[in-house]
């Protein structure tokens, strides 16, 4: 899985693309799969620190909840419907 550096390096025209959008309203969209297995769309706050794209939440929020149980490999985030980009997420419990 590339970091976010690692990704600019390799695409730099779809990073600048992606960074502008997200920052447009710093907010994403992360589709997640519930336990009962249907689908959930939460609004999510990002980051990107030292080189990582990093998503915040709350601990033990629902969302949250859904990454923890590992459902699903990736997420996928939207911004606006216009921008979708489906990332792997790395399991970084602190």
């Amino acid at each position: 899985m590339a970091s976010w550096d690692e990704f600019e390096l390799q695409a730099p025209a779809l990073a600048a693309l992606c960074f502008q959008r997200f920052k447009s309203t710093d907010l994403l969209m992360l589709g997640t799969l519930r336990k009962d297995g249907f689908p959930r769309i939460s609004p999510i706050e990002w980051v990107i620190y030292e080189g990582e794209l990093a998503l915040g939440g709350i601990w033990q929020a629902k969302k949250a909840l859904d990454l923890l149980r590992g459902l699903l490999p990736a997420a996928s985030l939207s911004h606006m419907g216009i921008l979708r980009v489906r990332l792997s997420m790395r399991n970084c419990r602190t």
